[in-house]
């Protein structure tokens, strides 16, 4: 074999070796739309999430769900009534599909839906909350 043949097939071998397992590399913060299940969608959801939800004898619940690259969060709920009640909650989470399931220190459970970059916080049986205030589940990514 000539030089110049060995030198075209070494760099022919090495190019194809390294795309041999770029399925499973992505960058980072970036997920391939067949791998979107894979990546767990983990740099898009890291952030800070919030919403008001709605309350029977306050002006609302100003709740604010923090998810790590960890796989930990937290969740604080500040009361809006004449005295300020916070009500602080970590735990961990986990990614199934399109939906994400936080569970705290007591073993409390709590899912949500993943809809184009937000989280619709579901029923105790895993349905979307429907009706006139239904749009006040839906945790917004601020940051």
């Amino acid at each position: 074999m000539k030089v110049k043949q060995k030198v075209f097939l070494a760099l022919a071998v090495l190019a194809f070796a390294g795309c041999a397992n770029t399925q499973n590399a992505l960058p980072n913060g970036t997920c391939g739309v067949s791998t979107a299940q894979k990546c767990e969608m983990k740099n898009e959801l890291t952030g800070v999430y919030k919403t008001t939800l709605p309350c029977a004898d306050c002006d609302g619940i100003e709740a604010t769900l923090i998810l790590k690259d960890d796989k930990r969060f937290s969740y604080i709920m500040t009361y809006e009534n004449q005295q300020k009640y916070t009500d602080n909650q970590s735990g961990v989470y986990s990614v199934a599909g399109d939906i994400l399931t936080t569970e705290n220190l007591y073993k409390e459970k709590q899912m949500y839906k993943i809809v184009n970059g937000a989280l619709k916080m579901l029923d105790s049986q895993g349905d979307e909350v429907s009706g006139e205030l239904a749009e006040f589940y839906t945790f917004k990514k601020i940051r």
